[in-house]
């Protein structure tokens, strides 16, 4: 753990002393509760907020032990989730084993795309919001505002929360990868690209073949999904419906997804 110390820290791993800790013990601990009360005889406790925890995970691969433990935090993770969506279909897709780490990932990408549209191009803050649009519509032919209308979701959801894992992955390689085609452009130029310059490059960007197949596919789960499970009809990817697996339906459009894994 010791040389991934830095990466958890950033994610919300925290080593606690002192007051800082006097006053957790102060509101966790609890009488004749043994799993609690180990923290009176301790002088510096190491916690974990839910990213970290699930950053852990991430971390665990390289022996039959750490797999065991990796599969026991992922049981953890996948039933909080399960508590929290409530059987809620706007939030099936974080039921997805895979969703918790790609949604990790993804925000890290995002960031990439970010700084590099702070650092490259010439043009106020309106161009996080257009962009960010731009991949949206390159990925299911919707800007974040339709997106929202389609699910019905709340000035407080974040849609990301909403996306299957293959939709936030492919977001996340279409931002990662504009973010470096950014860089080398503004370095080529000796300078901040224009808006016309930064369309420009994000037309020819989003146009290469590579795309289509991962594309397609991710157009087809969205569709076909939503409309099964959740009712929700994307308009502009009607051609893309197509039929749901048995294995993932049931009497229940919200059963199959909610079972914590064993």
């Amino acid at each position: 753990m010791t040389k991934n110390e830095k990466e958890l820290r950033d994610n919300g791993y925290e080593v606690i002393v002192g007051n800082q800790l006097k006053n957790f013990k102060l509101a966790f601990t609890i009488d004749d509760d043994r799993e609690v009360n180990f923290l009176i005889k301790s002088n510096k406790l190491g916690i974990f907020n839910f990213r970290a925890f699930i950053n852990i995970a991430m971390l665990l691969s390289k022996s039959e032990r750490a797999r065991e433990v990796r599969s026991l935090v992922l049981d953890i993770v996948i039933d909080t989730i399960n508590k929290r969506t409530g059987g809620n279909t706007k939030y099936i897709n974080q039921c997805d084993e895979d969703f918790v780490f790609n949604l990790l990932n993804n925000k890290d990408y995002h960031k990439e795309m970010v700084l590099a549209l702070r650092d490259c191009v010439a043009l106020g803050n309106i161009k996080y919001i257009l962009y960010n649009d731009k991949v949206y519509r390159s990925v299911f032919k919707e800007d974040a505002d339709e997106y929202r209308k389609v699910l019905k979701l709340s000035n407080e959801d974040d849609e990301r929360h909403t996306m299957y894992s293959e939709v936030l992955d492919l977001i996340a390689s279409y931002e990662a990868s504009f973010a470096d085609e950014l860089r080398k452009e503004s370095s080529q130029l000796g300078r901040k690209l224009t808006q016309a310059e930064t369309d420009a490059l994000y037309t020819k960007f989003e146009h290469q073949r590579l795309w289509v197949p991962l594309v397609n596919k991710a157009r087809s789960k969205m569709a076909s999904r939503d409309l099964c499970f959740r009712d929700a009809l994307h308009a502009n990817l009607t051609e893309y419906i197509g039929a749901v697996p048995i294995q993932e339906r049931s009497s229940s459009t919200v059963s199959p997804f909610l079972v914590t894994k064993s």
